[in-house]
């Protein structure tokens, strides 16, 4: 399941030993639009993280905490830290193989 994310539960991945993986996308990218059905895909099989979504047109500013500058951007976090990112659209198996090595 993906859930929202803003600046009201930020602080949930920050307090969480879980890996966090959080996609940074807008209603107007079409790469974005392609990898909405792939991450909830992802978000169904990989019970070992939790799935966030951000829409940086809504949440300007929790985009700019994270410095994103092109979306899809991707970010994995886990115990407050950043892990990972994967900017563009990436296939499954590409991003569940990702996923699940930063577990």
């Amino acid at each position: 399941m993906v859930q929202a994310l803003n600046n009201s539960n930020l602080n949930t991945i920050n307090n969480s030993d879980k890996l966090a993986v959080i996609d940074f996308s807008a209603m107007w990218c079409n790469p974005c639009k392609q990898l909405e059905p792939v991450y909830e895909e992802l978000s169904n099989e990989i019970e070992e993280a939790d799935f966030y979504k951000v829409d940086i047109d809504a949440e300007q500013e929790l985009a700019g905490k994270f410095n994103i500058i092109s979306v899809p951007t991707i970010v994995l976090i886990k115990n407050g830290q950043e892990l990972s990112r994967i900017s563009g659209f990436q296939g499954k198996e590409f991003l569940k193989g990702k996923l699940l090595s930063n577990i």
